[in-house]
Order: C-alpha cells, then structure tokens, then sequence
C-alpha cells in the first residue's frame, strides 16, 4: 500500500513541477470538449427532409397517395422527373419518391411494384423516405380492400376519409 501511495505523490509532484504536463493532461480534454460542442452543436436542430413526387402514372390510387404525402408535410412538393432530378443535384431536394408506369395497376393489385425513391445522401435518408412511402401505401392498400369489401368506390371512400377529422388531445396531469 505504500508503494501505491509513493507513485500517487511522486506523479502528483512531477505533475505540479512540470507546467507543460499540466497543461497536457488538464487542458487538452477541455479543448477538445469545446471542439466538438462548436463543431457538431449547430447541427442540433433537424430539419425536415425535402422530398420530391413525381407520379408518371396518374390514376386515382398513385395520385391519393401524392396528396396524402404532401398533407403529411410542408417539406413534399410535385414535381416533374427532369426537375427533380435537377432539384435533388442541386441540393435543393433530399430525396426523389417515383411512381413509375405501372405503379397504379400495381398497387390496385395489392403488390405496389415501380416505385423508386432516389436520394443523393445516402442509406438514412433513403430508409426514412422509404418508410413514409410504406406507411401511405398501407393506408392505401387497407382502404382499397375495406372498399372492395363495402362495395363502395375508392375515391368516395378516400373522401370520406379525408373529411373525418379525429382531434387528438394530449392531457397532462402534474
């Protein structure tokens, strides 16, 4: 146990004799906190990520979706294909969601097939707009078979849908 004690007080004298050491141990993880505070504490608010519809197949499901989407969010706009593609090189679009030829017989046959979704930023970006577009087809395809099943038409029944409006409240007791 003395040993210990010796090499504690020999290190701590070594330390306050020698004002370079000091610096070393004490101030380079601080200057390394600030660093990374100042470089990565601007990106602590996220932004909604701008996507892009293009719907090359307009039809009463491919088109219910685009205007579900964009109800969803402020951050979704209709565009062409040549101007999203111009818009997502640009920087101006995080990711482009194609309904391709095909999408509507596709998705009426409960297989939705032909829908791409392009992002310049990589994997995250792509996974998340790609759960969005699954989550509108969800909808889409359920409402399909409820109406297929009710015997009424798509488009009344997506109305319907539209114009019930639920008010979700939440209620904190403190």
């Amino acid at each position: 146990m003395r040993q210990v004690g010796w090499i504690f007080r020999h290190n701590l004298k070594n330390l306050t004799q020698n004002k370079a050491k000091l610096i070393m141990i004490i101030g380079l993880p601080i200057l390394s906190i600030l660093i990374y505070f100042l470089s990565y504490g601007a990106q602590s608010g996220t932004t909604a990520l701008k996507i892009g519809l293009v719907n090359e197949d307009p039809g009463v499901y491919t088109s219910q979706m685009v205007t579900w989407m964009k109800q969803d969010s402020d951050t979704v706009q209709s565009v062409s294909k040549a101007a999203g593609d111009k818009k997502l090189t640009g920087g101006q679009l995080d990711a482009l969601v194609i309904f391709e030829k095909g999408s509507e017989k596709s998705i009426a046959a409960l297989d939705p097939q032909q829908i791409k979704v392009k992002s310049m930023q990589g994997d995250a970006v792509n996974n998340t707009v790609k759960r969005a577009v699954d989550a509108s087809l969800s909808n889409i395809m359920t409402m399909i078979q409820a109406s297929e099943k009710g015997g009424q038409d798509f488009a009344k029944y997506a109305t319907t849908f539209d114009q019930s409006e639920i008010s979700v409240t939440q209620k904190n007791d403190e």
